[in-house]
């Protein structure tokens, strides 16, 4: 099992309420927010020193700028694969089910075909399927995105690297 040390500091209102959004943004407890920021930040800062001296650019790496999450984790890879190709899939799918409504609109109207005949049945089966497709792609694109940008993803990441950790230990 991983021994677990406890830090604590003080810090001013501002920084509390930076805190507090971040928190709330990601939907994370405070303990998870706070070993997030730590470790972010600190692998932040190693990566902008080299043995200790400041990047090439003179800033001094403790600057009060905000500092952007780091590089995507594999879950949050994964996530954003699929919400692409769930949002390209939307897009496919919305003009073709519109080019059948069209073409059904069309045979309906100026063939004077009735809705019994079968060419028009399986239009009408065509664009019920195209409307479940894309339904079923948006709520997917929209769910990786979430997933994303709440933090889920990342989340999931951590949670299994911490049972891989104590499967290891034990």
């Amino acid at each position: 099992m991983v021994e677990k040390k406890t830090l604590s500091g003080r810090v001013p209102a501002d920084t509390e309420e930076r805190f507090e959004e971040f928190r709330m943004r990601r939907g994370l407890n405070k303990t998870d927010a706070m070993r997030r920021l730590i470790e972010e930040g600190l692998d932040s800062y190693e990566a902008t020193t080299e043995n200790g001296v400041p990047n090439s650019t003179g800033e001094d790496s403790d600057s009060r700028e905000e500092v952007a999450i780091g590089p995507l984790t594999q879950s949050e890879k994964w996530f954003s694969n699929k919400g692409e190709s769930a949002l390209a899939f939307v897009f496919l799918s919305a003009p073709a089910t519109m080019a059948l409504f069209v073409a059904f609109i069309i045979m309906q109207s100026f063939m004077g075909m009735t809705t019994a005949d079968l060419p028009l049945q399986a239009l009408a089966l065509l664009i019920s399927i195209g409307i479940a497709l894309f339904s079923v792609s948006a709520v997917v694109a929209g769910a990786a995105w979430l997933a994303v940008k709440t933090g889920l993803a990342r989340r999931l990441d951590r949670s299994s690297g911490d049972d891989e950790k104590e499967a290891a230990a034990g």
